[in-house]
């Protein structure tokens, strides 16, 4: 499945989010978590964790990891990595090493939230760019509040927006559902919606099995926000996933 797009210059950018007269939705994803070492672990430092995961676990089981991501790099490498920690390990073991890659984006010296929290914003290490999307959403500029779309699992995007002086709401689909519709909106409230799940009190996603199964009810609450929003995307990849497809069918 593939699509053509075209990637605007920042300064292209900004003028599209000026011009349009339609409220403005974001779509992000990881690169917007860190930034020069700062925020959410990539890819190499999360297969390191997980490595350390499976020796908490069953340590005699690293060469049997270490052979199924034997030539795969990058993305490939994460996904079966999580394939295989899933598939031996179970979920649980996927949520703690997330958990564990989430709490590196805090501080030195700063002790975990309490359970069911995030902490407060001058706990965690914000990158530069996630904040300035805090700064926009919070600003007072109506059609600025999202929703922002995200297929992160780390809190920092609503951390910025309090940041900022702004409040955000968040919704999180680990499985089918629909976003909150328009009588749902909430004046002056940022929507934060996580697309494959949230780094606390949910399962996430990360398979190509996970990311492609079917979700019938947020294809069409993600194409019906597209028809009445224009959407700025940002540090996001192109994963083939419920997003991606929602997309490709509302341009056929």
């Amino acid at each position: 499945m593939t699509m053509s797009f075209e990637l605007l210059s920042k300064e292209d950018l900004l003028i599209a989010a000026v011009a349009t007269k339609r409220p403005v939705a974001f779509l992000v994803g990881s690169p917007l978590s860190v930034k020069d070492g700062v925020g959410v672990p990539g890819v190499t430092e999360i297969l390191d964790i997980i490595r350390d995961e499976i020796r908490g676990r069953a340590a005699f089981s690293l060469p049997n990891f270490d052979t199924a991501l034997s030539g795969k790099v990058g993305g490939d490498a994460y996904q079966e990595g999580m394939k295989w920690l899933g598939k031996k390990m179970g979920q649980d073991a996927i949520n703690d090493v997330i958990k564990t890659a989430i709490l590196k984006a805090r501080k030195a010296g700063i002790a975990e939230p309490l359970p069911g929290m995030d902490g407060h914003p001058e706990e965690w290490n914000i990158p530069a760019g996630t904040l300035s999307l805090g700064e926009m959403v919070a600003g007072g500029n109506e059609r600025f509040l999202g929703p922002v779309l995200t297929t992160n699992f780390d809190p920092l995007i609503s951390l910025a927006v309090r940041s900022a002086g702004g409040r955000s709401g968040r919704r999180v689909l680990a499985a089918d559902g629909t976003l909150a519709g328009q009588a749902e909106d909430e004046p002056g409230i940022c929507s934060i919606v996580h697309l494959h799940g949230f780094w606390r009190d949910s399962d996430t996603l990360h398979t190509q099995a996970q990311l492609t199964n079917p979700r019938p009810k947020l294809t069409k609450s993600l194409q019906r926000l597209l028809q009445r929003r224009t959407l700025i995307v940002a540090a996001y990849g192109g994963w083939d996933d419920v997003f991606t497809r929602a997309l490709i069918e509302q341009e056929r």
